[in-house]
């Protein structure tokens, strides 16, 4: 399967600077990743925050081999990821194409 896929985000209207971040990305196996990390809300080096958390997960899921795990597996997979980090990060939107 290919995927053609787009990255963009903006500052919207009332902050001065954009703290989101955002990635995708292949595994060996080919699975696809993608992930939002929604900033902090203006507080103080959120952007730092947001990018730390995102190439983190790109970094675990590229090690992670899905093959013949189910979304079900690969959903608790995310979360058992996703508590290796602190529960601030607990509200992340995450979303996963498996081919």
């Amino acid at each position: 399967m290919k995927f053609k896929h787009a990255i963009h985000t903006d500052t919207g209207n009332y902050r001065k600077s954009n703290q989101d971040y955002l990635d995708f990305c292949l595994n060996k196996q080919g699975d696809a990743f993608g992930i939002v990390c929604d900033g902090m809300g203006g507080h103080a080096h959120g952007e730092v925050a947001s990018k730390i958390a995102v190439t983190k997960f790109i970094e675990l899921f590229k090690k992670q081999d899905f093959t013949g795990l189910s979304q079900r597996e690969v959903n608790k997979w995310l979360r058992a990821s996703a508590k290796k980090f602190t529960t601030l990060w607990k509200n992340m939107p995450i979303v996963t194409l498996k081919p």
